[in-house]
């Protein structure tokens, strides 16, 4: 009977996963627990974590991850390593070689069988092999909780995932570098790491789920609010989110939209990515405690990247952010049964609209008046269509300008005037959504 039931325990651990998608079974595992009369057997609901095919805990249990820095300061770098996609890649600070680290905070209740890593820059750009030309990781040391684990060497002609295999429960986990292989080209001296995952088991995965990343250190480990702290939070939020967005907005206004031709430096560019991930980072920890995956979307959406030099690449990733907002705080809302929060965040939610309208109407009228002095100097006239177009737009930038800055005051009677206005020449998505959130609060604001 005892040879019966090894038997069918390795056929059992054999058959949980490829060969590609985790460790190879420790002669550990395979050490079965006392038998027990196939008569008397339970039949277990949950299979215990060693009995589970590995998967990447960074998607599967609330994580924790920090990098030892990023390449110009751009804080997205980061995730790059996390996306999936093997044309993407964490890049660290230039100089940052043997010594730069991952670290990755793991719950209690998950078990961890190893790494995967892809160690280069799996790219191609203008027919150039970004991974023979960038450093290549070749060696790296991993500890939990400040206790060595191992160190482990890497190949470095592999372009695709190479496993490190250790075995561990909850804590932090740190992946140092300590080995590396400079590329073709001298002046690339950043570290690059296409894809990272971490294996292991957990018998609750939590299907979408997001680390939280921090660049120098790991970020604080945020416990879901409850009941009452979303209640008592609720303000707060919905006004620091409020001056977030209204800062994310009056820099994109001034260092872009008001620019044919903007020059926006890595500086600012890495600012405007800081700004709009602390908000949505922000939201997204406070909403988790009414729903996960709209927060665990919050923070999809701070990782990605954002082609600011782009007009319609910051306009679209921008409404798409406010769209997940606008989910965050409905749910938020409902969760809580309070027509107080729906009230609170329908005005909040319609005040970032309307600035946005009046940023949108006065960068439309600067742009029209520069075009009709540029066709006045060289000797044209101003048609009629054109004199319509202008006076449309100087009009409604007067009247969302007004609005603005009678909302915080007076939005009830703001509202009214808003509603009877015709759809303006410019950001109709916007006003689209400026009389929706009017709606939702006439329903929650007994205006």
């Amino acid at each position: 009977m005892d040879s019966l039931w090894k038997a069918w325990l390795l056929g059992l651990l054999l058959g949980c996963g490829s060969a590609s998608e985790a460790p190879a079974v420790t002669a550990a595992a395979l050490v079965p627990e006392p038998a027990i009369a196939p008569a008397e057997a339970p039949v277990a609901e949950v299979e215990s974590p060693e009995a589970l095919a590995p998967i990447d805990l960074l998607h599967a249990v609330p994580t924790e991850l920090g990098v030892s820095t990023v390449y110009r300061g751009h804080p997205t770098q980061a995730a790059r390593m996390l996306d999936g996609d093997p044309e993407t890649a964490w890049n660290s600070a230039t100089g940052d070689l043997v010594g730069a680290w991952i670290e990755v905070r793991v719950p209690e209740g998950a078990r961890v069988t190893g790494a995967e890593i892809i160690v280069g820059f799996t790219h191609e750009n203008a027919g150039r092999d970004l991974f023979v030309a960038n450093t290549r990781v070749t060696g790296m040391a991993v500890s939990v909780d400040g206790e060595r684990i191992g160190s482990f060497a890497l190949d470095a002609e592999r372009r695709d995932l190479q496993p490190i295999v250790f075995e561990g429960g909850g804590g932090v986990y740190r992946f140092e570098v300590t080995e590396v292989l400079a590329g073709s080209n001298p002046n690339w001296r950043e570290i690059c790491l296409a894809e990272f995952r971490l294996m292991g088991t957990t018998p609750n995965p939590i299907p979408g789920q997001r680390p939280r990343v921090g660049v120098g250190a790991l970020p604080d480990h945020v416990l879901p609010p409850d009941r009452e702290t979303l209640v008592r939070e609720h303000a707060p939020q919905t006004t620091d989110f409020l001056d977030q967005w209204f800062a994310l907005e009056s820099l994109v206004q001034r260092e872009l939209d008001y620019s044919s031709a903007p020059q926006l430096s890595d500086a600012d560019e890495a600012r405007l990515t800081r700004m709009r991930g602390a908000a949505l980072t922000h939201l997204a920890d406070y909403v988790v405690g009414a729903d996960p995956a709209t927060s665990n979307a919050l923070l999809a959406a701070a990782d990605a990247s954002v082609e600011w030099r782009s007009g319609r690449a910051r306009s679209e990733a921008r409404m798409q952010d406010l769209d997940l907002v606008t989910r965050a705080f409905e749910a938020v809302g409902d969760h809580l049964e309070s027509d107080e929060a729906r009230c609170r965040a329908a005005q909040t939610l319609a005040a970032v609209r309307l600035r946005r309208l009046r940023n949108a109407s006065q960068a439309a009228l600067m742009f029209v008046e520069m075009d009709d002095s540029e066709q006045m100097m060289m000797g044209g006239e101003i048609d009629d269509a054109q004199q319509v177009r202008g006076s449309t737009i100087e009009e409604a930038a007067e009247r969302f300008e007004a609005a603005d800055a009678h909302w915080r005051r007076s939005a009830a009677s703001t509202a009214t005037q808003l509603v009877a206005m015709s759809p303006p020449p410019v950001g109709s998505e916007d006003f689209v959504a400026l009389r929706t959130q009017i709606d939702a609060a006439r329903a929650s604001c007994d205006w």
